[in-house]
């Protein structure tokens, strides 16, 4: 099946549902002569008896519109605890505004026997998806607008966005390599539902893959409009920061079980999120400071004199760092006015101080 038509990349979600069935067997570690488990034997017929339904695809070879004035590619990658992958789209425009995406390729590897936090596999899918799309670009042998990776793993993007020096050695590898690959596309995140890579990473049969338009299609994403927002869902100030500290900050950390969390543990969680804020609004300040230049002229945080502590947090400067103040009072850090995490904090602290208002809020 892999090599049916060449269409392996299509069938990839089926192909990666059959991989990981395999993997299973070896970790139960049955001899060649001994029959499989019932339910492990009824688990694989019921795949094997819908793999006639391959004959049913029917793919468009044409992946441009007529009068093509635009072209982006758009890179997605997910992992689970079982597989990790990454799938590649083609989205052209024409003059009258039309769009049109079809699938490229896509990649999948089964996740290691020895045991990775999610957070990691995520960062390895994105490799993988950095060296799909490095390899898969030059074919194409088109004029590429815009490159766009996407992923639905915050602590993954963080990562990606952070200088490799500042991380552990796995980790901090990983993050050279995918830098080094993907220094011309633009990193974003994505919602899990509009992640196409997710279906791969987790596998279906034949039937689930044929009706699954976004799979073919590729997600309804507008880029232009598309914001860092979408790293945060409705929810409250609260529960962000538990979400982000349980499944992201303490990947290999046993986890606080407590109801509550820790003040380090909050300060951590607020710190996490506001760079995140930060990167969606200020990343042209970020890079220059980082390099040792000061913020441009044209900047609107220049008159504060921002400078990045050793967290890469961009904080205020200025003269109060002579003052006998507390560091956090002395150089606060800095989160865009119209983020959706600047108005989850200020909806706590309000509520907090018995909704005293904006301007006591200041205060």
């Amino acid at each position: 099946m892999g090599s049916k038509g060449g269409l392996s990349h299509i069938q990839r979600p089926i192909v990666t549902k059959a991989k990981i069935f395999i993997q299973e067997l070896w970790k139960i570690k049955l001899d060649w002569s001994k029959q499989l488990p019932q339910d492990a034997m009824e688990e694989w017929k019921n795949f094997y008896q819908k793999l006639f339904k391959v004959n049913n695809f029917e793919i468009p070879r044409c992946i441009l519109l007529p009068a093509t004035i635009r072209i982006e590619i758009h890179g997605f990658s997910d992992a689970s605890e079982h597989a990790y992958s990454a799938v590649v789209y083609i989205k052209c425009f024409n003059e009258s505004r039309q769009s049109q995406t079809r699938l490229l390729c896509s990649k999948s590897r089964v996740a290691p026997l020895k045991t990775l936090t999610i957070p990691r596999l995520e960062l390895s899918a994105a490799l993988l998806l950095s060296r799909l799309v490095k390899k898969v670009v030059p074919i194409l042998q088109l004029p590429i607008h815009k490159i766009w990776m996407w992923t639905d793993s915050t602590i993954a993007l963080v990562w990606i966005k952070t200088e490799p020096h500042k991380l552990k050695t796995f980790v901090s590898n990983t993050v050279t390599v995918i830098q080094t690959l993907s220094k011309d596309c633009h990193w974003k995140h994505v919602s899990s539902k509009n992640n196409p890579a997710d279906l791969i990473s987790t596998g279906c049969n034949v039937g689930e893959l044929l009706k699954n338009e976004m799979w073919f299609s590729g997600p309804d994403l507008q880029t232009d409009e598309y914001e860092d927002n979408q790293l945060f869902p409705d929810s409250s100030y609260r529960d962000e920061l538990k979400c982000v500290f349980i499944n992201n900050i303490k990947a290999k950390e046993s986890c606080n079980k407590d109801k509550y969390l820790t003040a380090d543990e909050i300060k951590r969680s607020t710190e996490f999120l506001a760079k995140i804020a930060q990167l969606s609004e200020f990343k042209a300040e970020i890079d220059a400071l980082k390099k040792g230049k000061g913020v441009s002229k044209t900047s609107k945080l220049k008159a504060l004199d921002p400078n990045l502590d050793e967290n890469s947090l961009l904080r205020v400067g200025g003269r109060l760092s002579n003052d006998d103040l507390p560091f956090e009072a002395k150089h606060q850090i800095v989160i865009p006015s119209k983020h959706k995490f600047t108005k989850l904090l200020f909806e706590h602290m309000n509520k907090k101080f018995s909704h005293i208002g904006a301007q006591g809020l200041e205060h």
